[in-house]
């Protein structure tokens, strides 16, 4: 697993980037498609030592802020009172309702499909329409998944060069 991500890793310095920042002057206006809230958090993953080795995770844990990726902010999984799943929006219920967040650790997953009877053509998004829970970390939306993860170890990579030449 190591030598793949760090094979991924050099495409991405040494392929991805560089092509990307060749091209992007070409493409402004598709800078905001696909926008999201611009934070981002990992738990992190494919510990080297154990979970408990926190600094041996492939990809690193933390969050990143308003996309300013020279800072990573500490995460504390057991914080309940830090990270929190919402399902407003969603087809699950929570038996302390809708509009409150509850830890991932105790966190619930009752199925109520709500949604119009498939093939429709639209979601009513002022109700619910997924069955994605919404993450916060200290009241903050955030984006997770694959796009969280290449950010962060982009953003790790980057405060691991500061620190080099300081």
């Amino acid at each position: 697993m190591k030598s793949i991500i760090d094979s991924m890793r050099s495409f991405v310095d040494q392929v991805y980037v560089p092509d990307t920042l060749a091209i992007a002057g070409f493409y402004k206006d598709w800078g905001s498609q696909g926008e999201g809230v611009g934070n981002f958090m990992t738990y992190g993953d494919f510990p080297g030592k154990g979970t408990n080795d926190v600094s041996s995770f492939l990809v690193p844990r933390g969050v990143i802020l308003n996309r300013d990726l020279s800072k990573i902010h500490e995460v504390d999984l057991n914080a309940e009172n830090e990270i929190q799943e919402f399902v407003a929006h969603s087809w699950y219920d929570y038996s302390v309702g809708k509009d409150k967040g509850l830890h991932p650790y105790v966190g619930e997953t009752k199925f109520n499909y709500t949604g119009p009877k498939p093939p429709y053509e639209h979601l009513d998004t002022d109700k619910s329409y997924s069955w994605l829970k919404s993450p916060r970390w200290k009241g903050k939306a955030m984006e997770v998944g694959p796009l969280a993860r290449v950010l962060m170890l982009y953003a790790k990579a980057m405060s691991r060069r500061r620190n080099s030449s300081t």
